[in-house]
């Protein structure tokens, strides 16, 4: 892992989670420069119905339900393929 960076200074071992959208493998490879990738989570949007069916939407609302979600363990995650083949698509 690389040196220590602000992220990882106020929270030592941080879980992530974000959902799939069309640039999900940008953000994940910003990420996984400083946390570790087993604690990086691939929500599956269409799996995570209570963000799509919510009344009010915001970002700040859906990353809230989705951090909930996570410490329940209740995120339906998906793959993450290596580097290598990400880089092929």
């Amino acid at each position: 892992m690389p040196p220590s960076t602000p992220l990882l200074k106020r929270w030592p071992k941080p879980r992530v989670v974000f959902e799939a959208s069309m640039n999900w493998h940008l953000l994940f490879e910003v990420l996984e420069q400083s946390v570790p990738v087993e604690h990086l989570t691939l929500a599956t949007p269409f799996k995570t119905r209570i963000i799509a069916e919510a009344q009010v939407k915001t970002d700040k609302i859906d990353a809230r339900i989705l951090t909930l979600l996570l410490l329940a363990g209740l995120v339906s995650n998906e793959h993450i393929p290596c580097r290598e083949i990400r880089h092929r698509i």
